[in-house]
């Protein structure tokens, strides 16, 4: 496998890992607050509490972002070693665009308008 190939590798790795994880907490935010004993009858079982909306909200959209730049960070290492760098930018754009699409999604959510 040379360098090009390792390095493809690696970045889908990453941006694989950091998109499972902020599924993950996600999941996981929304079974703790489907859980809870809410006494929101009307409304949105995810959308009832301050705190399940900033659960969901803000956990995996900092993941995501944290990971974004992560991605990026990495392209400026991988840039300074003279090496295939064009990757890793790519897979912080995708990380950047699957953020835009979370965030939007849970705008919805908070607003109401799913």
């Amino acid at each position: 496998m040379d360098g090009r190939q390792k390095t493809a590798r690696d970045a889908q790795l990453y941006t694989l890992a950091v998109v499972s994880l902020a599924l993950i907490v996600l999941i996981i935010s929304a079974v703790w607050v489907a859980a809870s004993d809410n006494d929101c009858a009307d409304d949105t079982v995810l959308a009832c509490h301050s705190t399940a909306r900033a659960a969901i909200t803000y956990v995996p959209s900092t993941l995501l972002l944290v990971g974004a730049v992560g991605a990026f960070v990495r392209t400026y290492q991988v840039w300074r070693r003279n090496d295939e760098w064009r990757i890793w930018h790519g897979a912080g754009w995708v990380l950047f665009v699957v953020l835009a699409i979370y965030l939007g999604m849970a705008a919805a959510l908070i607003t109401g308008a799913m």
